[in-house]
C-alpha cells in the first residue's frame, strides 16, 4: 500500500510537506518496530482512533492513525505471506469461536485473532 501526504496549511507555507510511503516496501522488523512503538506510546489502536475527531484532532494526530492502521494492514499481509511469523497466546477460546474465525478469509482470521489479543508476539521471518 502506497500513501501520500500532502499538507499545505497557509499560502504562506508555514507548513508544506509532500511525501510518499510504500508501507510494502518496509521490512518485517520496520512494520512490527514501529507498531510497538505506537502501542508503547498510545496503547492500543482501537483506543487511539477512537480519540480522534476530524473536526477537532491535530494533523499529526490524524497522521498517526492514518499511519498506524496502514502498519496493522501490511502486517497482516506479511503474516499471510509468511514475511511475519506469530506466536499465539494461551488463552481460552471456545470451539465455536475457533470455527468462526477459521471460516473467515485468512486476512479476516488474522485480523480476528487479533482483536481478540489472542497474538502473543510477532516474529521477522
Amino acid at each position: 500500500m502506497v500513501r501520500r501526504i500532502i499538507i499545505d496549511e497557509s499560502p504562506e507555507g508555514k507548513l508544506e510537506r509532500d511525501c510518499i510511503i510504500d508501507y510494502a516496501a518496509l521490512s518485517a522488523k520496520e512494520i512490527i518496530d514501529k507498531i510497538k512503538k505506537y502501542e508503547d506510546n498510545y496503547g492500543s489502536f482501537d483506543s487511539y482512533a477512537k480519540k480522534i475527531d476530524c473536526g477537532h484532532s491535530s494533523i499529526e494526530e490524524i497522521d498517526i492513525r492514518d499511519d498506524w492502521d496502514i502498519l496493522l494492514q501490511e502486517r497482516r499481509k506479511k503474516i499471510l505471506t509468511g514475511d511475519i511469523r506469530i506466536s499465539l497466546n494461551s488463552k481460552p477460546l471456545s470451539k465455536e469461536d475457533l470455527e468462526k474465525i477459521l471460516q473467515e478469509n485468512t486476512y479476516e482470521a488474522v485480523h480476528a485473532l487479533e482483536k481478540r489479543d489472542l497474538i502473543k508476539e510477532y516474529f521477522p521471518r
